[in-house]
C-alpha cells in the first residue's frame, strides 16, 4: 500500500494544474478517514462519552477541510473537555506526520486546535486509544521513468489442502517437495 501511495504522489507531482486540487482532495479524504478511526472513550472506562465528544473528530476534520466555519461551540467544548482536546492533539500530530511524509504543509485550523491546549497539560489517563498512532515508515523516493519496482515479497507460508486434511501453513519449499513427490 505504501508503494502505491508513493507512486500516486509521484504521478500527482508530475501533473501540472490539477496537482493542488488532487492534493487537497487526498488530504481531505485522509482527514475524514482518520476522524472515522479515532475512538474517544471515557478515562474511567465507563460507557460511551457524551454525544458531543463522539462527534468531535468528524467536526475537527470538517473544520480543517473548510466544510465547517469557525465554530465557537466546538472551540468552547475543546477548551472545557480534556478528552476532546487530547483527541484534537492526536489528530494534529497525525496530520503533521502525514504532511511530513508527503511533503505537504499542515492546515492552520488543525494545528490551531492542538495549540489551544497548554503545553504542560497532559491528556487524562488513560489516553483515548487510536489505531493511527503507529510510527510511520519513511516513503520511498518516487520511481524514475525507466526504473521498475518489484512487488513486495510474499510470505513464506502457503495454505494447501488435500482430500484428507492436507497441509496448512506449510512453507513453500516443503510444498514444492510434497508436490514433486506426488508427480513422480
Amino acid at each position: 500500500q505504501e508503494a502505491a501511495f508513493v507512486d500516486f504522489l509521484g504521478r500527482l507531482h508530475g501533473t501540472s494544474g490539477r496537482a493542488v486540487e488532487l492534493e487537497d482532495m487526498l488530504l481531505k479524504a485522509t482527514r475524514s478517514a482518520a476522524a472515522g478511526r479515532c475512538a474517544i472513550e471515557r478515562p474511567d472506562g465507563g460507557s460511551q462519552p457524551e454525544a458531543t465528544c463522539q462527534a468531535v473528530p468528524e467536526l475537527l476534520a470538517a473544520q480543517a477541510n473548510g466544510e465547517l466555519p469557525d465554530d465557537e461551540e466546538l472551540a468552547a467544548h475543546l477548551d472545557g473537555c480534556p478528552i476532546c482536546r487530547a483527541t484534537a492533539s492526536r489528530l494534529s500530530r497525525a496530520e503533521s506526520a502525514f504532511a511530513g511524509a508527503s511533503g505537504w504543509g499542515q492546515h492552520p485550523k488543525t494545528s490551531a486546535a492542538a495549540e489551544s491546549a497548554p503545553a504542560d497539560e497532559e491528556p487524562p489517563p488513560p489516553p483515548a486509544p487510536w489505531v493511527g498512532d503507529e510510527p510511520l515508515a519513511a516513503p520511498a523516493p518516487p520511481a524514475a521513468d525507466d526504473e521498475q519496482r518489484l512487488a513486495p515479497a510474499r510470505p513464506a507460508t502457503v495454505v494447501m489442502r488435500r482430500r484428507a486434511g492436507g497441509l496448512i501453513g506449510a512453507t513453500r519449499q516443503r510444498a514444492r517437495n510434497i508436490v514433486g513427490r506426488r508427480a513422480r
